[in-house]
């Protein structure tokens, strides 16, 4: 066996990082897409979610995601208050899969050179507060703090 733990890239900390858009109705105006924060490249997006503080009007909904789409949530209903959770549902099973069978999952998103998180509203917003949340894995970057080693 040849011991590598002792390699300072294998033994640097990584951190769980969040990013976060607060977006008040009066913030849209329209129904186009919203580029709501950035991601930094070499990153794992490992959840998403929306809160909604104060509700939108009756059946409003948002797709949440890159340059239009829905990859982290759609048609989320924000017309009520409390967290909305992400959850893919995965159909069948890719080769290098560990989900099987239908499931239902987190994201696991690589950023590749970076992504812009956007959201699309059905409508213009005439009511509420929403905070658009995404966590992640910058696993290329550490925070200079050392895992305790073992003896050997």
């Amino acid at each position: 066996m040849v011991d590598i733990t002792r390699l300072r890239k294998n033994s640097e900390k990584k951190s769980v990082s969040v990013s976060a858009a607060e977006i008040k109705a009066a913030d849209i105006a329209s129904t186009a897409l919203h580029e709501l924060f950035n991601l930094p490249p070499d990153a794992l997006i490992v959840n998403a979610g929306v809160v909604v503080e104060t509700a939108g009007q009756a059946n409003l909904t948002v797709d949440f995601g890159f340059d239009g789409g829905y990859e982290l949530m759609n048609d989320v209903d924000i017309d009520d208050t409390g967290y909305k959770q992400n959850t893919l549902v995965v159909a069948g099973t890719a080769a290098d899969s560990v989900v099987t069978g239908t499931a239902t999952v987190a994201p696991r998103i690589l950023t590749g050179t970076g992504r812009t998180v956007t959201a699309k509203f059905s409508a213009v917003p005439t009511a509420g507060v929403f905070h658009f949340i995404v966590e992640y894995i910058e696993y290329k970057l550490g925070n200079g703090m050392l895992t305790q080693l073992g003896d050997g």
